[in-house]
């Protein structure tokens, strides 16, 4: 399972040759391979504190990244947050900042269940020679190149990047494995000068237990999956969403049109969800409650590539049952 051994004094080659993998398939050039996103960004912001540097935090990022930056607060380091998205209102921020800015998002958005905007973000930061920093969880394994109406989440899986088209020198990406590859693991994935500035001064290699031989092997087999049948995989994930989305769009009850695989129900009360929540999970339907606008909450559906239509049209069933009978709908 180990060697017992941080990744600093000894790294098994199946991991060295894991990260660059991943990092190839999101387009970039290396990668460092870590047991969870925790880690990563630990290392990536203790690294990043050794110069001068303002970091903007958008309020709605995924939390992980933002416990790692919120380590440079006590380093005086400027941590600011900015609203959702919002990169007008933080072009005059940076501007005025006077260090090298670093934008921490996500790639794919699961409270807006849209891509952010990197492009946009890529373009304030380019004068100023500052960082984007994108944890793309969400989206590794799903989206990928070249997509088309007929194929929303386009081809390979790579990522944001890929998917939108986009190559840059000034973007680091932090993902796990744990979503689109089944795999307990996460890459760190950027240029090759600034994948080695984070392995000289990482602090985790140094200090803790590299990943564990079996998730590394894993990792590889959920590539070559990918590489073989990732295509037949994302075809047959839109198949399902597409059908689960026919059997409760006409309800009325679903809260945007999107395709990923993450489907989420209109806002209602809290007190409304949980019941919702516990009435499904009786029938043998797990689903997760998100946090949404004015203290609404949406019960969420994550749906699978290896779910079955009926498996899928059971739990509409139970859902317009029971919201029928909470007299929500």
């Amino acid at each position: 399972m180990t060697n017992g051994k941080p990744a600093l004094l000894e790294e098994h080659p199946a991991s060295i040759s894991l990260a660059q993998s991943v990092a190839r398939l999101q387009g970039l050039e290396a990668g460092l391979l870590y047991p969870s996103t925790l880690h990563l960004f630990w290392d990536l912001f203790q690294s990043l504190g050794r110069r001068p540097v303002a970091v903007f935090i958008d309020r709605e990022a995924y939390p992980i990244a933002g416990w790692g930056a919120k380590w440079l607060n006590g380093q005086r380091i400027p941590v600011m947050t900015f609203s959702h998205g919002d990169h007008r209102g933080l072009k005059g921020r940076i501007k005025a900042s006077g260090r090298m800015p670093v934008i921490i998002t996500d790639g794919w958005c699961t409270h807006c269940e849209s891509v952010m905007p990197i492009r946009q973000y890529l373009e304030i930061l380019s004068p100023h020679k500052g960082l984007l920093v994108m944890d793309d969880t969400q989206a590794l394994g799903i989206l990928g190149q070249g997509p088309t109406p007929d194929l929303p989440y386009g081809r390979g899986g790579g990522g944001t990047l890929r998917w939108l088209g986009l190559q840059a020198e000034n973007v680091i990406i932090g993902s796990s494995l744990a979503k689109g590859f089944g795999t307990p693991l996460a890459v760190l994935a950027g240029s090759h000068p600034r994948i080695a500035k984070v392995k000289k001064d990482s602090l985790t290699r140094q200090h803790c237990s590299p990943p564990d031989h079996a998730s590394v092997m894993a990792g590889h087999r959920a590539l070559l999956i990918n590489q073989k049948y990732g295509h037949r995989c994302r075809e047959r994930l839109l198949s399902n969403v597409q059908f689960f989305r026919s059997k409760l769009g006409p309800y009325g009850i679903l809260d945007s049109n999107t395709t990923f695989p993450l489907q989420k129900l209109g806002g209602m009360p809290g007190p409304l969800a949980q019941q919702l929540q516990l009435e499904l999970d009786k029938a043998g339907i797990r689903i997760f409650l998100v946090a949404g606008a004015r203290e609404q909450v949406h019960p969420a559906f994550l749906i699978r590539a290896d779910h079955r239509f009926e498996d899928l049209a059971h739990a509409c069933r139970i859902t317009s049952r029971h919201l029928n009978c909470l007299n929500h709908y």
